[in-house]
């Protein structure tokens, strides 16, 4: 007899009808990442740089000497900074898409004084900071096309005041923080997409990252913060890649990233086959930063010629998109 409508038909005809529907759900989960990247596959992963204050004029002169202009562009916000709708423009002018990681602290604050009670995790759950939240998602929600929010990075370290360890911070005060923040930004702003970005570790006993991460629902992209000073990129962050991949399967970013030391010119050349190794990682983020510049903890911007040729190179064996000045918009090229 005919089954009814609405009704699944049962044994190996259930189970083709399943593994069909089972592959459409990966085709389209595999389109929606493609579009939410702004990028077609073949080009995977995206190029994205940080310069001290997100500086036009500096990213325009490090996508010249490299041939090749940034798809992301980085800028740090404080709870108190002054920004504003035309800051951000000004960014997604020199990049496709802008990345903000909002600290969740003041401009007044140093690195070195991570016990500042006001900017407790506790302080964030209690709704203390909802006014300047608010105010940071309006702008964003302004800006016509996605923004990647890192909020709160590095929290599995002590050294800010929002890190486990730091102000009496436990885990579950960074995951009720981060649900918190997600929720009244959300609310404000759609076009946010959430990285969630760990320091790398190299200290002893270090913070599982499962006990801080938030969950797949609250989180677009795991990520990573830390340098190479020694190596090659599978050292610095090879243990980082294993450890996220145990706790998820979204899509990651190396959000963080630069090389200095002795070992540069190798590191920068290694980065290629690192992410070639890992298509699940879809772009990266390197910060061209010295202690000078932004106070940074290394020598990390490209100077020399054989650290240019050697990132260039990196770029070039990637398949990297590159965005260029065409009239009054970004065009979207292949490295020269």
């Amino acid at each position: 007899m005919r089954p009814r409508i609405g009704r699944l038909p049962a044994g190996p005809v259930l189970a083709a009808v399943v593994a069909a529907i089972t592959a459409v759900v990966v085709v389209l989960a595999g389109a929606l990442v493609a579009q939410r990247l702004g990028s077609d596959r073949s080009a995977r992963p995206f190029f994205g740089v940080d310069v001290p204050q997100a500086d036009p004029a500096r990213v325009s002169r490090l996508a010249e000497e490299l041939g090749c202009g940034p798809e992301v562009v980085n800028r740090f916000v404080k709870l108190d900074s002054t920004f504003t709708p035309a800051q951000l423009e000004t960014m997604s002018g020199a990049a496709r898409t802008p990345m903000i990681t909002l600290e969740p602290w003041s401009w007044q604050s140093e690195r070195e004084q991570p016990e500042l009670p006001a900017y407790s995790l506790e302080s964030i759950v209690r709704g203390e900071h909802d006014a300047d939240l608010i105010r940071i998602a309006r702008v964003l929600a302004a800006h016509p096309d996605r923004v990647l929010l890192r909020f709160a990075h590095e929290m599995n370290a002590d050294w800010y005041p929002w890190g486990v360890g730091a102000n009496d911070n436990e885990a579950h005060h960074y995951v009720a923080a981060w649900k918190h923040v997600h929720r009244l930004m959300s609310r404000e702003a759609d076009n946010l997409e959430w990285v969630w970005a760990p320091a790398r570790t190299w200290w002893e006993d270090p913070l599982p990252l499962e006990e801080v991460y938030p969950g797949d629902r609250y989180v677009d992209y795991v990520a990573v913060s830390g340098y190479g000073h020694a190596g090659t990129v599978e050292d610095t962050y090879g243990e980082w890649y294993d450890e996220v991949r145990d706790l998820t399967d979204k899509p990651a970013i190396l959000s963080e990233i630069g090389a200095d030391g002795e070992d540069k010119t190798r590191w920068l050349a290694s980065l290629a086959g690192f992410l070639t190794e890992r298509p699940d990682i879809v772009g990266f983020v390197y910060f061209n930063t010295t202690p000078e510049s932004t106070g940074a903890t290394g020598h990390y911007e490209l100077t020399s010629d054989a650290e240019l040729s050697a990132f260039r190179g990196t770029l070039r064996e990637l398949n990297t998109t590159c965005l260029r000045p065409s009239g009054s918009h970004l065009e979207r090229t292949a490295l020269r």
